[in-house]
This record gives structure tokens, C-alpha cells and sequence, in this order.
């Protein structure tokens, strides 16, 4: 259980350091660091001061009383008293700051304050979400049970200094230092410098003997803190140097029966099946994009001082290429991007810079990537009609087209079958009302609705964040109370409004299962609703069953029970189960 304070934790908004604490069991955030990241000033302080006042003179009077003093770390490791405030309050202040980065910052804001008061609710949403951020950065399976366990042990630690009069902050500091010189003779500053870090998280960087001397000193400075019922913070320094002792014992005759140091100066980060993959994907990309560009010209290019680059970045968050863009390019590097799709992929254009959201399947998973091509500055003529024909010309998932084979072409409003072979959703022509059943094209299609979730549920959240935990309840403005279908007028003209947001689409967006039935859908306008008798496709009431039966579809749906703060925003896959049967890293929530 949390204690009412805990220590600074440190959150990144746009690689902006924001540092926050956990008291009276929610986030508290640092005022200075969110003002900094927003406004970019080098005097944040003097901004901070500046900007109470004009929230006073708006009538926000309360603005010093919702403010908390609380003792954050600084860079010098020293712990100071800091102007800290909760996320509603947080968002009051925000409203007064005018910078582009308002709205995004709301966004990042809701989805940290909510994780936390789910992870209250349910400690073991805590342990999820950190195994699920150590996977997306590319730690194996291996290296996140030692360090998970050894979170354990750690916490195990300080529950024991807290309960034997130790005092957090400094003390726990010194004793932690006291464990690690013993075990590695370094203390955790030294072992940072060791490994060249800086705010890094050391343990992080531990390959797994230093994970396991680490647990091994900790955990023995438990047991002896407990046998001899230390008290206060002179017998705890005692026994943490004795536990660490006796890893440090432990460590030496491991080195002289091997040969090998346990510590290493290396940034640890083994690479796991995702990075393999990553790294896999980018050379046959990069081979294929050498040997597409020779035959487009490229060798001309010798000749000149242009260039044209590819760049493959890891998309665990499954967002679109826009928001993507958004939440990674620095803001005073953003313009005016334009959309556009690249093999059927969705795309966006930024002056010299085309940024692509794609999906790659390796084995039975699919991984979401940004792969970024750009040509350097000034180019000659020739260059940018070679950038266009590679933009053009670029093939994706050339391994699920070659297992799969070609699909054939449908008609979206029924669903029937045509002649045609295809590929991709292209090769059924471009607005024919058809659609691609190939493999790829619903790899494509399914890269997109992961996308699409992921904007939709980001806006429901920092709605529900604003709205004290309480999720849009669409009581009215929708054929049923609490549901809207993407195919319902309901899903932009009240969903949307509420959210602040023009709702995407599904890529197919039919619900093709009751066309032509007068029952069922009498107006003949693809909602399957009966306003008359008050039915969805026949029945009575909604089941998210039917829907993959009769067409494609998002649906949000609140369970409509007093003070719940769940909802659901769905999207029914094509391709999972058939062409891949996990999602990498962060899964989106109903899918």
C-alpha cells in the first residue's frame, strides 16, 4: 500500500522531465516542470509566480490553497520543498497557459492520472503496466522477471525500514548507497558514473548477475534488520552493510571461480524478439529501398550532394502517423503536415519528411512501426521525382502478400463477391465502393483501427479526467442509451461533440449483415435500426457479438451503472486469429 507520500517519481511529456509524487494515494505533479515544458521559459519560477496572480484576477481564488508544498528531489539529489498540485488542478492552471502543447499535455495528463487511480483500485494493473513498458522498450522476457522480482525485494526493504524508524528520503538514500558499495563497491552515483548515465535508472542498465547481487544484498539486509530487530537508522546502517557484505562476498567468488567482473560499464538492454524483428524488418527495408531506388535512378544522386534516408521507429503505442507526429517531433520542429497513404498505409506528409504508421507480422505477431523517409535540403529536381516514385513504388508485408496469396475484390454495401483479384484495397479501384479480403489488406486495415482506438480512448480519457472518473454517458442523443455505433449518425453528431474530436471511421464502416432487409433496417440507410419498434438488426437490445456477423464497425458502449468509470471503445480485427494471433506492446482495449 502506498504511504500518503511517497518518493519523486519522474514522468516525460515530450522529453520534458516532469516530476511527480504520490500523496493522499493520486499523482501530485510539479508545477515549475509542467510551466517549463509547456512555455519552454528559462524562468518558470518567476513565470509560476506571474501566472497566480492572473489566476486570481480570473476569480480562481483558491488557486493557493489547492497548492501543495511537497519535497521533490532536484538535480542535485538533494530533496526541496516544491509547488506540486493535483491532476484537476492541474488542468485549471493549464487553461491560462497559451501554448500549442495545452492540448496534448491534457491528453498525457488524463492517461497518467487515470493508470493511477486504476492502479489504487487494483495493485496488479501497477505490475502489469510496468512489465508492459519494459517489453515495449525491448527488455526480454527474462531480464523483466529478475527485475520485477526484484522490485519486490525492494519494496519488501523499505517496508521494513519504514516500520524500524528509518526515515525516507536521505536516510533511505545512505542505506541504499551503504548496501551497493558493500555488494559492488560503488555506491549508485559512482555505479551511474561507472555506466555512464546520468538520470537514468540504474537498475534499468543492470544485465541480470548485477539484477541478482542487487536482490541478493537487499534481501539479506532484510532478514538481518528482522533477526536483530534493528531500530532507527544507525542499526540499519549496520545491517545494510552486512547484507550488502554478504553479496559482495558472494559476487568476488563468482568472479574468481569465472574470470569475469559482474559489473559492467555497458547500458544494458537486451535485445528481445521485438528489437530482432525491428532490426530484421529495417535491413530488408533498406535493402529492398536500395534496390528499388537503383531502378528508379538513384544512382545520379552520386553525382550531386542529395540524399535520400530511411528510418525505422518502434510504434508500441499503435498510434496514427498524425498523432505520432504530434506526440514525437519536437514543436518547434512541427509545420503543417498533409495526410496521404503510402501502399494503403496512412501517412503524413511534412515538407521534405514523409512519416508512415505501417504494420509488420513476424511470426504470428504484429508489430506497429513509423518508418520516416526523407531527402535532404535543396534538392535537385531529380531527386524529388525519385522521392515520389519511391513513396510510389513502396511495398509493405511483402511475407504476408507472398503466404497469403491475392483476395478478391467486394462490394462493401452487401458484402458479395466479384471477380477480381487484389492485393490491396487499391487494386479494387479508388472510391468503387469495393474492398480488398486479402490478407495484407486487413493488416492495413487493422493498423489503422489500432490507431483509431488509440485517439478515440486518449479523448475519453481526458474527458472522464475532467468529468470527476466519469466516462461520456451518452443518456441521450443515441438510438440506445450508453451505445453508439460509428454507423449511427450518434457517433459524430453526439459522441463527438461531447469528445471534442471528428471520430474516425472504420476503414470499412458497413454494416452490410442487414441491408435489404426492410425488418431490420427499414430506412435503407446501412444503421440496421427500426425506429418504430426500437430494434438493432431484429432484436432487442445490443450485443457486441453481432456485430462481426453483419459488418464492420467501431461501437462505444458505457454499462450504464451508477458510478462506474469503465467504458468501451471497440473495433472488431480481421486479421488477428488468422494472419497474426498477438499485438506487441501496448494492447489496445477492446480489440
Amino acid at each position: 500500500m502506498e504511504t500518503e507520500t511517497s518518493s519523486t517519481k519522474i514522468a516525460v511529456f515530450r522529453k520534458k522531465e516532469i516530476r511527480k509524487i504520490i500523496h493522499k494515494n493520486e499523482w501530485w505533479f510539479s508545477v515549475i516542470d509542467i510551466i517549463e515544458a509547456l512555455t519552454g521559459t528559462d524562468r518558470p519560477r518567476k513565470y509560476w509566480n506571474d501566472l497566480k496572480k492572473k489566476l486570481i484576477k480570473e476569480g480562481y481564488f483558491e488557486v493557493s490553497e489547492k497548492i501543495g508544498q511537497l519535497k521533490l528531489m532536484a538535480n542535485d539529489g538533494k530533496y526541496y520543498e516544491t509547488d506540486c498540485a493535483d491532476t484537476e488542478t492541474i488542468f485549471r492552471i493549464i487553461q491560462t497557459i497559451p501554448s500549442p502543447n495545452a492540448e496534448p499535455f491534457k491528453r498525457w495528463l488524463a492517461k497518467v492520472g487515470y493508470e493511477r487511480i486504476k492502479e489504487i483500485e487494483n495493485p496488479e494493473l501497477a505490475t502489469k503496466r510496468t512489465r508492459a513498458l519494459y517489453k515495449a522498450k525491448g527488455y526480454s522476457e527474462v531480464w523483466i522477471e529478475k527485475r520485477m522480482r526484484g522490485i519486490e525485494v525492494r519494496e519488501t526493504l523499505t517496508d521494513e525500514w519504514q516500520k524500524r524508524g528509518v526515515k525516507e528520503g536521505r536516510e533511505y538514500a545512505i542505506l541504499t548507497a551503504e548496501i551497493s558499495k558493500a555488494t559492488f563497491g560503488m555506491t549508485p552515483s559512482q555505479y551511474q558514473k561507472f555506466k555512464n548515465l546520468k538520470r537514468e535508472n540504474l537498475r534499468d542498465h543492470m544485465n541480470d548477475l548485477e539484477l541478482i547481487f542487487t536482490m541478493l544484498g537487499e534481501a539479506s539486509t532484510t532478514e538481518i534488520a528482522k533477526n536483530k530487530n534493528a531500530r532507527g537508522f544507525f542499526e540499519n546502517q549496520t545491517a545494510a552493510k552486512d547484507g550488502g557484505g554478504i553479496a559482495g562476498d558472494a559476487r568476488r567468488s563468482l568472479e574468481l571461480k569465472s574470470g569475469k567482473k559482474v559489473s559492467t560499464n555497458k547500458n544494458y538492454l537486451p535485445k528481445s524478439d521485438s528489437r530482432k524483428m525491428l532490426k530484421t524488418t529495417t535491413k530488408l527495408i533498406l535493402a529492398a529501398f536500395i534496390a528499388l531506388s537503383m531502378s528508379l535512378g538513384l544512382e545520379s544522386l552520386a553525382q550531386t550532394n542529395d540524399g535520400i534516408a530511411l528510418r525505422v521507429m518502434p510504434n508500441p503505442q499503435h498510434y496514427s502517423a498524425l498523432q505520432w507526429y504530434r506526440e514525437n517531433v519536437d514543436q518547434d520542429q512541427q509545420g503543417s503536415p498533409t495526410r496521404l497513404l503510402v501502399d494503403g498505409y496512412e501517412a503524413v506528409r511534412d515538407g521534405r519528411t514523409v512519416y508512415v504508421a505501417a504494420g509488420n507480422v513476424g511470426g504470428t505477431t504484429l508489430y506497429t512501426n513509423i518508418y520516416i523517409l526523407s531527402y535532404t535540403q535543396n534538392p535537385s529536381g531529380e531527386t524529388q521525382d525519385i522521392f515520389g516514385q519511391l513513396l510510389n513504388n513502396w511495398t509493405f508485408n511483402i511475407n504476408v502478400a507472398r503466404d497469403s496469396g491475392a483476395g478478391i475484390c467486394r462490394v462493401l454495401i452487401d458484402n458479395s463477391q466479384t471477380t477480381q483479384a487484389c492485393y490491396t484495397d487499391f487494386d479494387c479501384g479508388v472510391n468503387s465502393g469495393r474492398y480488398c479480403d486479402s490478407a495484407k489488406a486487413k493488416v492495413t486495415r487493422d493498423v489503422r483501427r489500432l490507431g483509431d482506438l488509440r485517439a478515440i480512448t486518449d479523448a475519453a480519457d481526458v474527458y472522464r479526467t475532467s468529468n470527476e472518473d466519469t466516462p461520456v454517458q451518452l443518456l441521450a442523443g443515441s438510438y440506445i442509451r450508453g451505445i453508439s455505433l460509428s454507423a449511427w449518425p450518434s457517433w459524430r453528431q453526439t459522441l463527438g461533440q461531447i469528445l471534442g474530436i471528428t471520430m474516425p471511421l472504420d476503414p470499412l464502416n458497413s454494416l452490410w449483415g442487414c441491408r435489404n432487409d426492410v425488418g431490420k433496417d427499414p430506412a435503407g440507410d446501412g444503421t440496421c435500426w427500426n425506429e418504430t419498434i426500437k430494434q438493432f438488426n431484429g432484436t432487442d437490445g445490443f450485443t457486441s457479438a453481432v456485430l462481426s456477423t453483419i459488418g464492420r464497425v467501431y461501437y462505444y458502449m458505457y454499462p450504464g451503472t451508477s458510478g462506474e468509470t469503465s467504458y468501451q471503445v471497440c473495433a472488431d480485427s480481421e486479421a488477428k486469429g488468422s494472419v497474426y494471433s498477438v499485438i506487441f506492446a501496448e494492447q489496445p482495449r477492446c480489440f
